[in-house]
């Protein structure tokens, strides 16, 4: 699994400290098996990182669910835990093609982890009240 991102409006300016979280918005895309399970333009990607950021912080073992300020639909993403340690990814805006997608715990943290490591990498210098 991976999480990556493509940053279509950031901060206006290097120096704003704290950065609002409807300020940087992209793309955001989830590859599970090299199949592109997920790829969304105008996400909020850093309201998104705060929502993955507190979500490995607190309880990895609980339901991850993203619902974003910008969209009336929900959840946007969510992570289910399910049984045999798999995890299903699901969306709101899913075909029916898409209603089977399940990684292993590992696999999701490592992809949440990195995409939180490359997102903040990304921001030098700026502190991210999460």
């Amino acid at each position: 699994m991976k999480i990556s991102y493509k940053i279509t409006q950031g901060p206006q300016s290097s120096i704003i400290n704290p950065i609002v979280a409807s300020e940087i918005e992209g793309t955001l895309r989830i590859e599970v098996k090299n199949n592109t399970i997920f790829n969304e333009e105008d996400i909020l990607l850093l309201e998104f990182a705060i929502y993955i950021k507190k979500w490995l912080d607190s309880d990895k073992d609980s339901n991850f669910i993203y619902e974003s300020m910008e969209f009336e639909e929900k959840p946007i993403l969510s992570f289910e835990k399910k049984e045999d340690k798999l995890w299903k990814i699901n969306s709101v805006w899913f075909n029916q093609d898409q209603s089977d997608i399940y990684v292993s715990h590992p696999e999701l943290i490592n992809a949440c982890t990195n995409f939180i490591d490359d997102f903040t990498s990304e921001f030098k210098g700026i502190t991210f009240q999460y």
